[in-house]
């Protein structure tokens, strides 16, 4: 079985030195507001590239990454015998 690759999104307040972790974009303007974070979506969404680097404000910065996850077998159905 194949592991899946799992984007995760740092938020890091600059100022409280504060960070969250996201596993989009999206979540992360679901929970803050433009002014709170320096940015609005549709700028951040069309002028930032993570290949570049990480974002970054005078507020924020925002760091993309993968989760790294040990391939296990929890969660998987076994058939019973009989």
């Amino acid at each position: 079985m194949t592991r899946q690759q799992r984007k995760i999104f740092h938020l890091e307040f600059k100022r409280t030195q504060q960070h969250f972790y996201y596993g989009s974009i999206a979540a992360i303007f679901d929970n803050f507001k433009p002014d709170e974070i320096g940015v609005t979506a549709e700028t951040f969404y069309y002028n930032h590239n993570f290949e570049f680097g990480p974002y970054q404000n005078e507020i924020v910065i925002i760091r993309f990454g993968y989760l790294k996850t040990k391939e296990g077998g929890r969660g998987k159905k076994t058939e019973m015998k009989r």
